[in-house]
């Protein structure tokens, strides 16, 4: 059995872009899905949409009470950078968009998402 967590220990969950954004029509993943014979036993289609719901994504990590999301976002939305969205105030779990909030914003914008 496990001892208890260390001070200052940090509870979250991650995603996989492919895995959770869907539509990824431009992608090489997408594209694997698509041919036959194929290693993927079904495609992803829409997945669970977090490219448009990422506001509720991040309202749930919040509401569980995790202080740590860490997010990936497909390559082919268009981003070479690495960032998180929301910092969170570890004793409030208030969390404060960060600057790179509206980074993601204007590229999800630009290339026909709506954050």
């Amino acid at each position: 059995m496990l001892g208890p967590f260390p001070q200052g220990f940090r509870w979250g969950v991650a995603t996989s872009g492919h895995q959770t954004e869907g539509g990824n029509t431009h992608s090489d993943t997408w594209f694997l899905e698509q041919v036959r014979p194929s290693v993927f036993r079904e495609p992803s289609g829409p997945a669970c949409n977090s490219y448009q719901l990422w506001r509720e994504d991040v309202d749930l990590v919040a509401g569980l009470g995790l202080d740590t999301y860490r997010f990936s976002v497909e390559w082919v939305f268009g981003y070479d950078v690495r960032f998180g969205l929301h910092e969170v105030d570890r004793a409030t779990f208030a969390r404060r968009p960060k600057p790179s909030a509206a980074v993601y914003a204007a590229i999800a914008r630009s290339n026909g998402g709506a954050p």
